[in-house]
């Protein structure tokens, strides 16, 4: 299937105020997200929502994502190989929608070896196991919601953890955990990384978001 619209299938966006100049991509909070996620009623990302434009981009990314998938990747794709961004992040909203959609993901970040790729993911019940080194994977946690108890490969993703003062597995299982350095020392992404870096060892780092 081949997308007729004029208007971009992927809108890629080059930065925003909490990633730098990050370039990302997002889909519609929600309609792409687990269906049990616990953080659908105090989801951040519906407030952006309140623009208009926002939320016709958004909506457009998903439709075309779900609609016209090889078009959205090639898109994608070409974004990545011809601007060659060090660091990009999928998915400041929505989450991967299914299997087919995380291969590809593999597969762009297979084609374009000098970009580190980051996604956040509830979808903790996906394949995980055939990612290439620069396609990094952080299981989303929420209070009470997430295991911590994989005794397969996935005890290898680093966590990241939404902390609003009640979540008390956090290094538990004797995991190094630290605060996100945007929230202690006002860093953007792009200065930072460390997100990027939390599986660059045999003992993964986890992330904690304090609620904000």
């Amino acid at each position: 299937m081949t997308a007729t619209t004029t208007k971009p299938v992927a809108s890629t966006q080059p930065g925003n105020s909490k990633l730098g100049k990050v370039p990302n991509i997002s889909l519609m909070p929600g309609r792409t997200c687990n269906p049990d996620a616990p953080c659908r009623k105090l989801c951040y990302a519906v407030k952006a929502l309140r623009r208009p434009c926002v939320k016709a981009c958004w909506t457009r990314n998903t439709d075309n994502a779900m609609g016209y998938r090889k078009d959205y990747f090639a898109e994608i794709d070409d974004y990545c190989s011809s601007r060659r961004p060090p660091l990009f992040r999928w998915h400041v909203a929505g989450d991967i929608p299914d299997q087919d959609y995380l291969d590809r993901m593999a597969m762009l970040a297979h084609a374009n070896p000098g970009t580190e790729f980051l996604c956040f993911t509830k979808q903790h019940k996906l394949d995980f196991r055939y990612l290439p080194d620069n396609l990094h994977i952080v299981f989303s946690m929420w209070p009470g919601w997430g295991r911590v108890d994989y005794h397969d490969y996935r005890c290898k993703f680093p966590r990241a953890w939404m902390q609003d003062g009640t979540e008390n597995r956090i290094g538990q299982d004797g995991r190094t955990a630290v605060v996100c350095p945007g929230v202690t020392r006002g860093e953007h992404c792009d200065t930072c990384g460390m997100c990027w870096a939390l599986d660059s060892s045999d003992n993964p780092v986890d992330i904690i978001f304090p609620k904000h």
